[in-house]
This record gives structure tokens, sequence and C-alpha cells, in this order.
């Protein structure tokens, strides 16, 4: 199940009625395509003169990059319908990143009493990125560095024209080999308008890479002095 708004929206309605006994302000919804968490919450208020809270507004998205299941993406909506409710009814907040013990003991309520999973870390570890096994089409530019470190840059497709002048932007590049293919293992990278380059050594994508299209005519070495 990948994440769409109207998806959200009938997850976010039944886990209110559900958990939170309808009383949860409907935020806006929306979706993104971020590499490392599954969603996000972000919220707005005024504060009335006795210290309650009014003109309550939130503002929730889902990951839709990544296909999970259907009891995962109600766990993470969950983990966002927590910050609303804590910060809806007035509850301090005693982590910077509201994480606090305010939001643990309703986590642990719910986990407890409706048997969900709710988690306080809502990062993606390479082991449900792994679960995405739907075949993309990646530029991948494996890169060797005169320190002898390596790794590669994935390139959204209009900066393929612009390798060469791209990399000759960096004195410590060695050596650089432009590869297409529709492996998953790049699933869990994201582009980037920007040079982002990520540890890895070429040998631990080999039979990957095998089975890739070299793109690159003639390997380009020590593209700068």
């Amino acid at each position: 199940m990948r994440a769409t708004t109207p998806i959200i929206r009938k997850i976010y309605n039944d886990c209110n009625t559900l958990y939170f006994e309808g009383k949860l302000p409907t935020p806006i919804f929306g979706t993104y395509k971020f590499n490392r968490v599954w969603g996000s919450v972000k919220t707005r208020h005024d504060l009335d003169p006795n210290g309650r809270v009014i003109n309550f507004q939130s503002w929730l998205r889902m990951n839709s990059r990544w296909d999970i299941s259907e009891d995962k993406m109600i766990d993470v909506v969950l983990h966002e319908m927590i910050h609303i409710y804590i910060v809806y009814n007035g509850i301090p907040v005693t982590q910077p990143d509201g994480h606090g013990e305010e939001f643990i003991k309703v986590m642990n309520d719910i986990n407890e009493k409706y048997g969900r999973n709710v988690k306080v870390n809502k990062e993606i570890d390479l082991e449900e990125l792994d679960t995405d096994n739907l075949r993309r089409g990646h530029y991948i530019c494996m890169v060797e560095m005169k320190d002898a470190r390596s790794g590669f840059y994935p390139l959204p497709p209009n900066r393929v024209p612009k390798l060469r002048q791209t990399m000759e932007k960096f004195d410590q590049v060695k050596s650089y080999t432009l590869y297409y293919t529709e492996h998953p293992f790049f699933n869990r990278y994201l582009t980037n308008k920007k040079v982002k380059s990520f540890p890895l050594y070429y040998e631990d994508v080999e039979e990957i890479l095998k089975q890739a299209i070299n793109l690159t005519q003639e390997k380009q070495t020590d593209t700068k002095d």
C-alpha cells in the first residue's frame, strides 16, 4: 500500500473514531517522497487568555515513496495523531522532538489496549527499505576518490548530460562510471539536484552492476588535477 491523500484521510478518520473518540480535528493531508521518515506532522495554534488552545490547525503528510503494509501505515498515522492529540489538548511537551513521557504514555496506552505497534522512532531502516521491490530506472554514477574512498551519486535524468561538467567541479574525484539500472537495491536512495554521494564500494554491488548498462564509453579518470 502506498500513501495517497484519500488513503491517509480514511485511515485518520477511522483511527480518530476508534482510538480518540472522534475528538481530534481534521488536519490538511498530503504526501512527500523523503528517504528517511515515514510521516510528519506540523501544528499551529494560539492560546486564549486562560491558556487554552484555540485556532488550531495541523498538517499531516505521509511518505508515498514506499510500498508498505496497511498495519504499518496505520501505526505511522497513529504516531502523528498522538502528536496532534498532545498539542490540541494543551498537554505540555517535555522533549524538543515531541517524544517525551507524555507521548510515550499515550503510545503505550494505545499499543496495550488495542494491540497496535506504534513506535517512538519513525525513521526508516534499511530492512524496511528493502521491502520496496518495484523496478524503477536509476542513473548511478560510481565515483572513486583520490584518497581511495568510493561511493555513488544517484542522478536525476536531466543531470545525466551534464555529468562530466559536474564531476570536473570536484578536485578529489579520480574516476567515475555512469550506469543505468532498474535494480530495486537503489530504490532506497533519492536523487537530488545537488550532488550527494553515498559511501559504497564497487565490490558491494558488482553483481548488480554487471547487469546494468554502462553509459560511459570510456572510463573517465583524473577529471581535474
